[in-house]
């Protein structure tokens, strides 16, 4: 048996004060040696959102004060935030005025409602904790994970989960000079020889295949649990309970409106800032050609706005010079599908870009290569913001079918289907993880399984629904009191609309037999919400 670990080079923690690569950055900010670390625009300051309020209001309540610590003055907000100050400052720092002093440093306190606006630095996700690193630098490459390759030689690791790898800069190079830097390890005699396992945690839509040449053993096991969870559910199903569904919440049946919808909604607000960024870098690109002439900003911004409205997948791997086949394929779908929201006349702008994804567009090949980043750095969370933690909590045609890797607009896999899907598995990755949980996932294994069965029995679960729907009016009625009127009305409300993903989600603690021997749902989710649930899970 052999120990993997789970690496995440694509971010780092940077709040409490106790990263001192991210402390230097503060202290002397562009000119410290890691600020090559961090993946940080330097045309204005380091924004730091950690303020509750704006500045001038936090600095008037007296949140902000100089403190000294270990010999040197730092800033401390609220008690708990300790900001370094810059060595210039030093001698004055107890006596300067307070304001003034914050602004001489090198990064802009703010407060925490700008980050989505303002922003300078990429964050993973929308999580103001964590900061993008430049894994792609050798240098930065090498000291992140210098700790991975000394318990490598040592013999007390074996191989490691890469977390997030979309999130990097260059994935596939990632990958291969991982591959490369563990193999040139030698390991002690008394150990496995190698070579090292390399597994990697990427988010594949549904026919986008994993590419086999990026030295790696597989990924993590989020393709393989799509696969085998479709595998339990009944295509019949799809119809009957996409219509419940619009019937119940008046929203509609199929998933690809609450996708389109939440991808909308994040670019114009949590990802506004990087979006912006992004268009910045395809402007510079634009105004490096006279090929471009005519290309506004407005124009650039609207047509990659609407290129990550429909994108299909996380990311694609273009390196502003050239892209992976595969990628062809990914852009031909996003062609066809963006056609219907691109403003008229604007089709041309759409096709520039997607041109530069290739690698095959006009400009200076330092900004394509900039440009085309920024776009896959954004693409990719917006895939997982929108889909994973939004669209997901807002469709409810079946909840075993709302997970993370998973494909909510596919009802099922046939077993053809999953007997091919396995061959190709053992052809070409032998040794990728199969997994039917993790930590990411938003539902066990026997809560999908469970839920699965309602694929079958999609008319048994529209009239139980009604049935309970019916009682808790009939409890209301009764003017039933104290624990009993509490479950019935909580049972009500979560049987209609969107509050029936609630309700759903409660049947998934269940046993399926009591819902297929008839014994009345409502009783057992009025047990579940009055807290007397053990006889059923």
């Amino acid at each position: 048996m052999g120990v993997i670990i789970d690496i995440v080079p694509n971010h780092m923690g940077v709040v409490g004060g106790e990263n001192s690569w991210w402390n230097d950055v503060l202290a002397y900010g562009e000119t410290s040696e890691f600020a090559r670390y961090f993946d940080i625009d330097w045309r204005e300051k380091l924004v730091l959102p950690i303020l509750g309020d704006p500045l001038a209001e936090t600095l008037a309540s007296g949140a902000l004060k100089v403190e000294q610590v270990d010999g040197r003055y730092v800033l401390e907000a609220y008690g708990e935030h300790r900001l370094p100050i810059r060595d210039e400052d030093q001698p004055t720092a107890a006596t300067d005025d307070i304001a003034a002093l914050v602004d001489r440093q090198h990064y802009r306190l703010a407060s925490w409602r700008v980050a989505n606006d303002e922003l300078n630095w990429r964050r993973f996700f929308t999580i103001n904790d964590l900061a993008g690193l430049r894994a792609e630098d050798p240098v930065v490459f090498e000291a992140t994970h210098a700790l991975y390759f000394r318990l490598y030689a040592e013999g007390l690791i074996d191989g490691v989960r890469v977390d997030h790898v979309d999130g990097l800069t260059h994935p596939a190079g990632y990958c291969r000079q991982l591959r490369a830097r563990f193999d040139a390890i030698e390991r002690p005699a008394d150990v496995p020889p190698g070579p090292a396992y390399i597994v990697i945690e990427k988010i594949l839509a549904d026919g986008e295949p994993l590419a086999t040449d990026w030295g790696i053993d597989g990924t993590s096991g989020y393709d393989f649990m799509e696969q085998v969870t479709a595998l339990l559910h009944a295509p019949a199903g799809a119809e009957p309970l996409a219509k419940l569904w619009a019937d119940i919440s008046e929203r509609s049946g199929d998933f690809a409106p609450e996708e389109l919808r939440a991808r909308q909604e994040l670019l114009a607000w949590q990802f506004d800032g990087q979006r912006r960024r992004c268009v910045d870098a395809f402007v510079a690109l634009a105004r490096s050609t006279p090929e471009c002439d005519g290309l506004t900003r407005g124009m650039l911004d609207r047509a990659i706005e609407r290129l990550l409205w429909v994108f299909p997948v996380y990311r694609t791997y273009g390196t502003g010079d050239s892209a992976p086949a595969a990628d062809a394929a990914i852009r031909e779908t996003v062609r066809q599908r963006v056609a219907q929201f691109v403003p008229p006349g604007e089709d041309a702008v759409v096709e520039r870009i997607l041109v530069w994804l290739a690698g095959e567009g006009p400009g200076d090949a330092k900004l394509a290569a900039e440009a085309v980043r920024k776009f896959q750095q954004l693409s990719a969370p917006i895939a997982a913001k929108a889909v994973e933690d939004t669209a997901f909590y807002r469709y409810g045609r079946l909840l075993s079918r709302n997970d993370v890797g998973f494909d909510a607009a596919r009802m099922s896999l046939d077993i053809d289907e999953f007997h091919a899907a396995m061959v190709e598995r053992a052809r070409d990755w032998p040794a990728a993880m199969l997994a039917i949980a993790t930590h990411d996932h938003k539902r066990g294994e026997d809560v999908r399984a469970r839920l699965a069965v309602l694929s079958e029995l999609p008319d048994l679960w529209g009239a139980r629904g009604t049935m309970a729907r019916t009682r808790c009016a009939v409890c209301r009625r009764s003017r039933s009191r104290g624990r009993l009127y509490a479950a019935a009305d909580a049972v009500r409300r979560m049987a209609r609309g969107p509050d029936r993903i609630g309700y759903r989600r409660i049947v998934g603690l269940c046993r399926a037999d009591r819902l297929v021997a008839g014994k009345g749902v409502a009783r057992g989710e009025a047990a579940l919400v009055l807290g007397g649930a053990g006889r059923g899970v």
